[in-house]
């Protein structure tokens, strides 16, 4: 079921992807495109990673520790924000 449901969710992301690059007021940018790419390709990397994981603790039925992993990277997110 995890499967099924990301794949579900693809179009949604994708169609939510391209309305907001509609838009983009492209003018008013200034981050050159290789620089996007390379924050897409990290981000893409990254989520895949933390899909991987959660997959894997679903597997397991130990919501305990996705629990603290995501405790974590909250913290270490407020943290560099703040």
């Amino acid at each position: 079921s995890f499967s099924f449901a990301f794949l579900m969710a693809i179009p949604a992301i994708l169609g939510s992807m391209v309305l907001s690059l509609a838009k983009l007021d492209t003018a008013s940018i200034s981050i050159q495109p290789s620089v996007l790419l390379i924050i897409f390709f990290s981000s893409f990397i990254s989520s895949l990673l933390a899909l991987t994981i959660l997959q894997q603790i679903l597997k397991n039925k130990n919501l305990a520790r996705f629990a603290f992993y995501t405790a974590s990277i909250a913290g270490i997110s407020l943290a560099l924000f703040f």
